[in-house]
C-alpha cells in the first residue's frame, strides 16, 4: 500500500540560531519538513525521516521559550526541538506522531522501545553560549562557535579539532567533536 497523508501543518523548528517555521508533513511511514518554494503552492523538502527510526520526547532541556508547546524529535541523523502554536496543537501532533511511529515500527518489525537506535544530539543554541563548553574561553569574532556533533555542545575551534566517524550520523564521514566526546569515544574504541 502507498503512503497516506496523516497530518500537515506549521511547526517552529529550533535551529542553532533561533526559531524558524517550516511546514511539517506526516505521512503513514515518514515525517518531512519543508519550506515554501518561490514557485506558487510548492514546497522545498529539507529532510525526510522514516518513522520507524524516529522517536519523540516531551523533554526539551529548557531549549524553548514555551515549554508547554514544545517537544523533541529524535532521529539518528538529526534531532531537534519543535514548537507548536499552542498546547492543544502540540498534543495533537504528539499523539498522532506516537500512533504513526508505533504503526511504522509494527510494519517494519522494529520495537518502539529497546530498538538499539542511537540518536543525534540536539544542538545547543548559539545565542545561549557566550563561552566554549570545554575551555570556557569567550566567543568573539575571531573565536567562533562550532557544534560538537556527538553531544551538541557549543565549542570553540581549538576544542573542536578532533573528528570521529559517528555511524548513526554518517558511516562514511568524520565529523567535528569536542575534546570530551573524542576522549570518551577513544576510550571506548568507538571511533
Amino acid at each position: 500500500s502507498g503512503k497516506r497523508l496523516i497530518k500537515e501543518g506549521p511547526l517552529c523548528k529550533r535551529n542553532r540560531d533561533g526559531l524558524r517555521t517550516y511546514q511539517f508533513i506526516l505521512l503513514s511511514t515518514e515525517l518531512l519538513y519543508c519550506e515554501a518554494s518561490s514557485q506558487a503552492e510548492k514546497y522545498e523538502v529539507h529532510h525526510v525521516y522514516p518513522l520507524a527510526q524516529l522517536r519523540i520526547s516531551n523533554e526539551t532541556q529548557g531549549k524553548v521559550g514555551h515549554e508547554e508547546d514544545a517537544f523533541t524529535i529524535l532521529t539518528p541523523v538529526k534531532s531537534f526541538v519543535v514548537e507548536a502554536v499552542d498546547g492543544a496543537e502540540k498534543a495533537e501532533w504528539y499523539s498522532t506522531l506516537e500512533d504513526q511511529i508505533a504503526f511504522a515500527c509494527q510494519l517494519a518489525s522494529v520495537p518502539v522501545e529497546g530498538h538499539g537506535l542511537k540518536f543525534a544530539a540536539v544542538w545547543h543554541l548559539d545565542s545561549e553560549a557566550t563561552e566554549c563548553a570545554c575551555c570556557m574561553n569567550g566567543f568573539t569574532m575571531m573565536n567562533r562557535r562550532h557544534h560538537c556533533r556527538a553531544c551538541g555542545a557549543v565549542i570553540c575551534g581549538s576544542c573542536s579539532n578532533n573528528k570521529l566517524r559517528l555511524d548513526h550520523i554518517d558511516s562514511e564521514k568524520f565529523v567535528r567533536v569536542c575534546e570530551n566526546c573524542y576522549a570518551d569515544n577513544k576510550a571506548n574504541n568507538a571511533y
